[in-house]
């Protein structure tokens, strides 16, 4: 498999002149250069993440999308929770879908009190109050960020992941700023996470970015947040990671699709 400089060079093409030459031949761009190496970045992914359960969206907002559109209207879950802060766009989203009529409860749970309450860690205080908030108003689904881009708090998700697997919840984590998660032993973590969603430009330091959903279920998989070409409908209960990787396919514009190819594979 040529990488995306060799197949540049093939061209007679720069990696910096990459853009032009796509809206010049489109064709080649797409179907000799662009997706055999988005698919060389789904083998990568796969190796880093120890699963082939993973799929590429433009940016992790997209991913999140994908998500609570699966679970929301595929799932029916109605009574959704955060575990404050998380990120704004995400917090945007669920009130999005609760002011369509979609979800009936969006539950905002504060560990700790007082003024260092969003900035709390520690494993024992959060558990609790994530029983406390259960006891009170059940629900079916869980969203954090394993680091607050707004306070640098850090979760640890193995108690969490124990707390939503013990009373049948899913556990959505955005793992924008979860750069250290991806070495060594706290790889792992993500096992026991329903759904693992971030953006590539942060842990890679880049402008350019993409997005990344790890999902645990082949058979409870994100939904594309947009229809395109490699769309078909599911005529039976069976799923494969192709069907849902193609209908993922055509996702994004021009500088999606190159930015997949230079944030992932690249630095891969």
């Amino acid at each position: 498999m040529l990488r995306f400089e060799e197949l540049m060079m093939k061209f007679s093409i720069s990696v910096s002149n990459s853009s032009r030459f796509a809206e010049i031949h489109p064709d080649i761009f797409y179907d000799q250069a662009c997706l055999p190496l988005i698919n060389h970045t789904y083998e990568v992914l796969e190796e880093f993440f120890e699963t082939k359960n993973v799929v590429l969206v433009p940016n992790c907002t997209f991913g999140l999308k994908s998500v609570i559109e699966h679970l929301v209207r595929e799932k029916g879950h109605k009574n959704l929770a955060q575990l404050t802060p998380v990120y704004g766009a995400t917090q945007k989203l669920m009130d999005y879908y609760k002011s369509t009529g979609d979800i009936d409860k969006v539950l905002k749970i504060t560990p700790g009190r007082g003024h260092n309450a969003l900035l709390e860690e520690d494993p024992t205080v959060i558990v609790e109050a994530l029983e406390d908030a259960y006891a009170l108003q059940e629900f079916t689904v869980l969203f954090c960020d394993q680091v607050s881009s707004q306070t640098g708090r850090v979760l640890s998700l193995d108690p969490i992941s124990k707390f939503c697997k013990e009373n049948n919840i899913m556990l959505v984590v955005d793992g924008t700023q979860s750069c250290q998660l991806f070495f060594g032993k706290h790889k792992k973590q993500l096992q026991n996470v329903d759904f693992f969603v971030m953006s590539t430009h942060k842990w890679i330091s880049n402008v350019k970015t993409c997005g990344v959903v790890v999902f645990k279920d082949l058979n409870s998989a994100p939904c594309p947040p947009a229809i395109s070409f490699g769309w078909e409908r599911n005529e039976s209960n069976m799923q494969s990671i192709a069907k849902i990787r193609t209908s993922f396919q055509w996702l994004g514009m021009l500088d999606s699709y190159i930015s997949h190819v230079l944030c992932v594979d690249t630095s891969a």
